[in-house]
């Protein structure tokens, strides 16, 4: 399986913050072998399944095409909790909804934007 996400930005002149666009600039992302180095991603993935209460499945998210540019604004670090978020849904049958899976989201990040 193998997710893509979109890199986004909220900077758009007076709707600052209250707006955003998806790019057409994408991260991939997809599972594999557990591994000892542990990224945003990884750490998505297992909140999905603590926030359902499952055991956490033995695999590490890896990217497979990294577009998304680091620190310019552009959601690189939202793509990697989505990604890993995403995978773990997906792996779980599509269990969650749209709010729940936000709710994930905004407890890794730390903030809703």
């Amino acid at each position: 399986m193998k997710i893509r996400v979109p890199a986004t930005t909220a900077n758009i002149g007076p709707g600052f913050d209250t707006m955003g666009i998806a790019l057409n600039l994408y991260n991939y992302f997809e599972l594999g072998e557990k591994s000892e180095e542990e990224t945003l991603a990884d750490i998505a993935f297992q909140k999905y399944f603590e926030y359902i209460g499952k055991d956490v499945p033995n695999y590490s998210v890896k990217i497979s095409d990294a577009q998304i540019p680091i620190a310019r604004g552009l959601g690189s670090s939202a793509s990697l909790i989505v990604g890993g978020i995403a995978l773990a849904n997906n792996l779980n049958g599509n269990y969650l909804s749209d709010i729940e899976l936000l709710e994930i989201a905004i407890e890794v990040e730390g903030h809703p934007d």
